[in-house]
């Protein structure tokens, strides 16, 4: 059926066995069908798709066919009108992939061997940046090379630790595509040839009794178990964000994070001080929560946390929470490094240089006295 370059043949090559025969440039490409009637479906699907390009699409370009269809059904396209934008955009480039397609191919694996959410997000929103430098994704990943790369980490990002979690997601990236074939396999890759922005070693901020005191009073009630757990069990936000009530032990003073809460993937079970289990005893026992129910509450707890260290006029620290909890923990000496770090779904090794000696022992009990009761 069909003429020219839209032409699809059918075969009757044996009981129950039909083939379809179609080029796409000079590549001949044939499938099987068990009737005739499913042959003659496809065969039409085929033609279709082909009837709508003016001429063949290179070899290797099955996935590439499949990509620019996607791109015209979501554009409100015709297949016609992105194949001409396509041609026009990849004018001079290789037969290599394009960026865009890599990281779609990319965040798909991922998704696909059930990459942690919190990952993915992360990953999909850092390769956004690369993808919109690089001419909206348009350029072959196989001409990007290590200056072009450092030159988008510089421009993009002042800060130098976001800037070194960008290359590393950008490595990433760039050891994938050469492990599926789309890159040349070399000992580097371009992304591996960057610089490593070199962070300067500072001890890290954490939050004094008496501020996260007055933090603590001027909270709105609700989110109160998220300030109390992120102060005094060490548990990261993401993570708390993902807990239900069902996850708390209270009876035990224990959290159970099970694989698809932690960031890493892997089950603990984290402490949380006694003052702190008592305070959650009585925050339950006045609320009533449901065993199902989330213990924050959803995207508003962000903002109601920055109310709180507005109200309090208490400067606000990136991970503060989970910072000073682990440095009072060190100092009361209560527990060994190596169960800290094990509750926390930390390294034991960056526990003791960055946080040890950090506070002292007297301070951290003043830390552990709160929060006082309802």
């Amino acid at each position: 059926m069909g003429q020219g370059l839209a032409k699809v043949r059918i075969y009757h090559v044996k009981i129950n066995s039909f083939e379809i025969r179609y080029n796409i440039g000079k590549v001949k490409r044939r499938e099987t069908r068990k009737s005739y009637e499913e042959s003659i479906e496809r065969a039409k699907e085929i033609q279709n798709q082909l009837e709508n390009l003016r001429e063949p699409i290179p070899p290797k370009e099955l996935q590439t066919f499949h990509f620019l269809n996607q791109k015209a059904k979501k554009a409100g396209k015709s297949l016609l009108e992105i194949y001409d934008e396509w041609q026009e955009l990849s004018e001079g480039i290789s037969e290599e992939k394009i960026l865009e397609e890599v990281v779609q191919g990319f965040i798909s694996d991922q998704i696909s061997r059930d990459v942690s959410a919190v990952t993915i997000k992360t990953n999909r929103s850092r390769l956004a940046s690369l993808v919109k430098y690089f001419q909206s994704g348009k350029t072959a990943i196989g001409e990007i090379n290590a200056r072009q790369i450092d030159e988008w980490l510089r421009v993009s990002f002042d800060n130098l630790t976001t800037r070194k979690n960008h290359r590393t997601t950008a490595t990433q990236l760039w050891r994938w595509a050469t492990k599926k074939g789309m890159l040349q396999d070399k000992q580097f890759t371009e992304a591996d040839k960057t610089t490593i922005p070199i962070i300067a070693a500072k001890d890290p901020e954490v939050y004094v009794p008496e501020d996260f005191e007055k933090v603590f009073s001027e909270a709105n009630y609700k989110i109160l178990p998220h300030l109390t757990l992120a102060a005094f069990s060490g548990i990261r936000n993401a993570e708390l964000q993902r807990l239900v009530w069902e996850d708390i032990i209270l009876g035990d003073g224990e959290v159970y994070l099970s694989a698809s809460v932690t960031k890493t993937g892997r089950r603990r079970i984290a402490s949380i001080s006694p003052q702190a289990t008592k305070f959650l005893r009585e925050w339950v026992n006045r609320y009533k929560p449901q065993p199902k129910s989330k213990v924050s509450v959803g995207a508003s707890v962000s903002r109601q946390i920055c109310k709180s260290f507005q109200k309090a006029a208490v400067k606000p620290i990136r991970n503060g929470l989970r910072k000073s909890y682990i440095s009072y923990a060190v100092a009361s000496g209560e527990k060994s490094a190596h169960k800290i770090a094990e509750e926390c779904g930390h390294s034991e090794s960056i526990l003791q240089s960055t946080y040890k000696g950090l506070v002292t022992k007297d301070r951290a009990g003043e830390w552990f006295a709160i929060p006082q009761s309802l």
